[in-house]
């Protein structure tokens, strides 16, 4: 992105406990900005619901320029230093703006400003004072001076650094996105329900429709686009996986569905229940019938093993990109 090109927006969050401090940073903040589009640099100071027509929601006007602000300047100076509470904070309102600014740019692109003839770092929420304070004195000489030049540099370095900052920011995004989806997932049919089913779908040579549909759940969910991963490779992956899903499941409709073959009948919950005759069948001879078991568990073990190998990468390969 060509920074010269671009047009930045800065919002600030001020408070009115503490009269000063309103104008005083205002004031520092574009200083800093004129001094900055003294390079070439366009800048512009938003706020609250200045600029804004007739009778807006102010909550709502307030988060939408939040979220198309490019820098996030907010005032978290302490305002109840004097009082005898046990508990100091920042302005309520600022913190709430500040909370959506965190959730909508993230930290990066956040300055903090904290006057210490209120309080100390130390004494903000912990939360806050965990992250960069940007910090003056109001009782100091030349405070004024010294703020702005500190707000320039900062505002400066995230400029410089905002297509990184951006990455990061999208970065976090996909993940925490493809982090939901593999929730989806799970709900659907976690790792010991497919195991179980599979498994004792296998050694008995009974299917549940229950079994099925779980299985046929799983599979039609990746065919909606909005339910892919992000991470073409997880995705890829996934699909690995749904495709073994899908062959096992083929084989158990042609082998467990055929009537010619199956005993059909409905457990205690209704749940109905599909088992492969192990006894012959028409003209088989029981050496037939056995064989005919014996091959069809073969090729049913045969697909598992496929199954479990690609859903092995598939969530090692979740645990190592989305850290679950």
């Amino acid at each position: 992105m060509e920074i010269l090109e671009k047009n930045w927006k800065v919002f600030y969050s001020w408070q009115s406990d503490i009269k000063k401090n309103r104008k005083d940073i205002e004031s520092c903040i574009r200083k800093s900005i004129e001094t900055i589009r003294n390079t070439g640099l366009e800048l512009s100071l938003d706020r609250d619901t200045q600029n804004t027509t007739g009778s807006p929601d102010i909550v709502e006007t307030i988060f939408n320029k939040i979220a198309l602000s490019d820098i996030f300047i907010c005032d978290v100076t302490i305002v109840n230093s004097g009082s005898t509470s046990p508990r100091f904070t920042p302005n309520p309102n600022v913190l709430i703006e500040l909370g959506f600014a965190i959730n909508s740019l993230g930290w990066d692109r956040i300055i903090c400003i904290n006057n210490l003839a209120c309080g100390r770092n130390e004494e903000l929420p912990f939360d806050i004072r965990k992250h960069r304070i940007l910090s003056y004195n109001s009782e100091n000489l030349n405070y004024k001076e010294n703020l702005k030049s500190t707000l320039k540099k900062a505002i400066e370095t995230i400029i410089e650094d905002f297509d990184k900052i951006v990455d990061k920011q999208r970065r976090k995004h996909y993940i925490y996105k493809d982090q939901k989806l593999f929730e989806q997932i799970v709900s659907i049919c976690s790792e010991t329900e497919l195991y179980d089913t599979i498994n004792s779908t296998i050694n008995r040579l009974i299917i549940y429709q229950s079994y099925y549909d779980k299985w046929d759940e799983l599979s039609e969910f990746t065919r909606t686009v909005s339910n892919h991963f992000i991470d073409d490779d997880l995705q890829k992956y996934f699909e690995q996986f749904i495709e073994n899903l899908n062959q096992f499941r083929w084989t158990c409709s042609l082998k467990f569905f055929d009537w010619y073959h199956i005993h059909r009948v409905h457990d205690d919950n209704d749940n109905e229940r599909f088992t492969v005759s192990k006894f012959p069948i028409g003209n088989e001879t029981y050496a037939e019938a056995d064989t005919r078991i014996d091959n069809l568990q073969d090729l049913l073990l045969q697909k598992e093993l496929l199954i479990k190998e690609s859903y092995k990468v598939f969530r090692k390969e979740i645990s190592r990109r989305l850290l679950i």
